[in-house]
């Protein structure tokens, strides 16, 4: 095979791809302008009213007496997926912690713990005192939802706090009421504080911070670029993420916050302060935030947004057939390790029409090469005192017989694309995460063993059999397996399992095409 004849076709796939992304995205992002609002830019100074930054507005100062009757009480609410604890102290929540429920038994994932007064989510700081002592006066448990409605005094005014938990999906609302009794010239000015998720299990992973930005969502994977800066206007969308959960504001319909701003906590850890205008009036307002994991079918149930958090890289689409094809396999076989599996037998399938030719070109493309390699050896004896005619003989009978062996290439390049694609999707899927296969406990983790990686390399021996008389090429199936084996060491179980399916399918492919051609 020549090198235009495969470089053709695999620039126009790139470009195509390429293509309806860019188009894809295009649209996306013009539709959600037209339909949300818009936030401003990021500023210090732009209304003084509305958005000076002062420094000393991450300072809370508490009311420090607290009432007789008070008594710390913490509220443990379930839902399908998770489980929150609620206390009356800040009347926030002090601990989350998702469930994944499985024939087998239960595994949890601790996503955030509270430390202290004010490391709570959902916390609510005002402009001068703020209240730490609650009373939780209802707990209403209903068949979609969970109610808990905390109230405290504020300086002669009142401030509740009413959370509603829904059941099937992960959104939690809170509505804030306050009762104005003292009229003062600026009014009250609250702060919500909204924490980032963090696994505990992961100690390394970082935490991003992202926002909608004029019809599209703009992502920091760096908090300090950020931080000490000012998100002003209507904040439509807005949380934080690391890699397997996003805790994020998803609802505000009276326009509430009117800025915020971040800090930057520890290396695991973000503050949010989403910041109201100024209220001079008696007045309720409910706002709505998604708590959960980033998959995509729960982000449609709660915030059609939240997708473009799913960082697919620009194989997007493919990513997500890649993505659905494993959960349908999985519905059916309940485990992710063999899902990947059938998944990886599956592609092949697809696949099968190109690799076959590929086969028949890349037996064809060693003898080639072999033939070559004589008349080299042949031309360079005859030419040994002619350098000249040496040259222009061997440029004639490289013309001649092409580039032998770029043929051998084309089903691993045609297999490229869904390797990083398929990369993304395991790297970032939750799913994967504690799932356990065989002897791998933990399926988005490296294998303990590393028995996949020295299967892969005896995988891809066998797949590359020499056919070449000349030994220098009889060696590169070997470098080639060891160069796999070294990497797929510091790779996921899940991907190496792709990569060792993919290659032992290969194997059974050649063997059945080999019994084929002797029928």
């Amino acid at each position: 095979m020549r090198f235009k004849d495969l470089f053709v076709p695999l620039a126009l796939a790139l470009v195509v791809t390429m293509g309806i992304q860019y188009f894809w995205s295009s649209k996306q992002d013009s539709g959600q302008e037209n339909k949300s609002a818009q936030l401003h830019e990021i500023a210090h100074h732009v209304d003084v009213d509305i958005t000076e930054f002062k420094g000393t507005e991450y300072e809370i100062d508490f009311i420090d007496e607290k009432p007789q009757d008070f008594q710390p009480a913490t509220t443990v609410v379930e839902t399908d997926s998770a489980q929150f604890t609620f206390s009356n102290e800040g009347a926030a929540i002090d601990k989350v912690v998702f469930v994944r429920r499985k024939k087998r038994g239960t595994q949890t994932f601790d996503t955030f713990e509270a430390h202290g007064q004010e490391d709570k989510l959902f916390l609510l700081a005002f402009h001068d005192k703020t209240p730490y002592y609650y009373k939780q006066i209802e707990h209403k448990e209903l068949e979609d939802r969970i109610i808990l409605v905390y109230t405290a005094d504020l300086n002669g005014d009142s401030v509740t706090k009413e959370f509603t938990i829904f059941r099937k999906i992960d959104q939690v609302d809170l509505k804030i009421s306050l009762d104005v009794v003292n009229n003062t010239e600026k009014g009250i000015r609250a702060r919500l504080l909204l924490r980032s998720p963090h696994l505990t299990s992961l100690s390394d992973d970082p935490v991003r911070i992202f926002f909608e930005e004029r019809g599209s969502i703009k992502v920091y994977s760096n908090a300090k670029e950020i931080s000490n800066k000012l998100l002003s206007g209507p904040i439509t969308l807005l949380g934080m993420d690391d890699r397997y959960f996003a805790y994020a504001l998803t609802g505000d319909s009276n326009q509430f916050f009117q800025r915020a701003f971040f800090k930057s906590l520890s290396d695991q850890s973000i503050g949010a302060y989403l910041q109201s205008k100024w209220i001079k009036q008696s007045g309720s307002w409910t706002t709505s935030f998604y708590l959960g994991p980033k998959q995509a079918h729960k982000f449609a149930a709660v915030d059609p947004r939240l997708d473009e958090v799913l960082d697919y890289g620009w194989l997007t689409i493919l990513s997500k057939f890649l993505l659905q094809m494993l959960n349908m396999v999985y519905a059916y076989v309940q485990n992710y390790g063999w899902a990947i599996v059938v998944m990886t037998i599956l592609l092949k399938l697809i696949l099968l029409p190109f690799t076959w030719r590929a086969e028949q070109k890349m037996k064809g493309a060693a003898a080639q090469r072999d033939e070559l390699n004589r008349k080299l050896a042949y031309l360079k004896e005859r030419y040994k005192d002619d350098p000249q005619a040496l040259a222009r003989e061997k440029s004639e009978a490289m013309r001649k017989h092409g580039m032998p062996g770029v043929g051998s290439c084309l089903p691993m390049l045609l297999q490229i694309p869904i390797f990083i694609a398929l990369n993304r999707v395991l790297s970032n899927s939750i799913s994967l995460y504690k799932a356990s296969f065989l002897w791998i406990p933990n399926l988005a983790a490296k294998d303990p063993y590393y028995i996949l990686p020295v299967l892969v390399v005896i995988a891809i021996v066998l797949h590359s059999p020499s056919s070449s008389k000349d030994p220098k090429q009889g060696l590169m199936p070997y470098a080639m397996a060891l160069f796999f084996g070294a990497i797929t060491m510091q790779l996921s179980s899940g991907l190496v399992l792709f990569i060792l399916t993919s290659t032992v399918a290969g194997v059974l492919q050649a063997g059945a095409m080999k019994l084929f051609k002797r029928a």
